[in-house]
């Protein structure tokens, strides 16, 4: 992990592990999970501006402040998880987190520990907090999908969840437990 840390290419401003790492930081992890049979569960968290009053022009929040913040923010994510953990920028409002180790549901605490950092994160800027979704997903262990099916469908997977944070509301935490692996005929 350190070495694939050390060697990937960081996003110049977050200092966080560039998108372009996020397959390989995928792929290395699941094989891994597949081999110690751990759990691995992956996250987005997204930011969208702090609700303000139209300006007269159509803009509802404030972009240069977002990426402040995302800025700010992004540098001291990884002062708040393990020492495995892996932060990415994947969009320039989504980050993403590689958890190995914990299950679905024991992602609930990190979650609550990036809200923590959003508040400190605004509260010392003097910024506006922006709102934050999530959506997490835990990888499928059983079965005899191939690490790079494993990883497709676990990006699927993570990627409805946020859709589906997105839908329900600012705050909201969306978990996606992996399917049930039906029982070979």
């Amino acid at each position: 992990r350190n070495l694939m840390k050390a060697l990937a290419v960081t996003d110049e401003r977050s200092g966080l592990l560039h998108r372009d790492s996020y397959l390989t930081c995928l792929t290395s992890e699941t094989e891994r999970m597949r081999t110690q049979k751990t759990p691995q569960t992956i996250g987005l968290l997204q930011f969208r501006p702090a609700p303000v009053a139209d300006d007269g022009n159509g803009r509802k929040g404030d972009d240069n402040a977002l990426d402040d913040f995302i800025h700010r923010f992004s540098g001291t994510v990884m002062q708040q998880l393990r020492q495995n953990d892996i932060a990415l920028k994947y969009t320039s409002r989504v980050l993403a987190l590689v958890l190995p180790g914990p299950t679905g549901k024991d992602s609930a605490p990190v979650m609550e520990k990036m809200k923590r950092l959003a508040i400190n994160t605004a509260a010392g800027s003097g910024m506006n907090q922006p709102e934050l979704l999530a959506g997490f997903a835990e990888a499928i262990r059983e079965g005899t999908m191939d690490n790079v099916d494993r990883v497709k469908e676990l990006i699927n997977r993570v990627e409805w969840a946020l859709d589906g944070a997105a839908k329900a509301g600012a705050g909201t935490v969306k978990i996606l437990e992996p399917p049930k692996q039906r029982p070979a005929a």
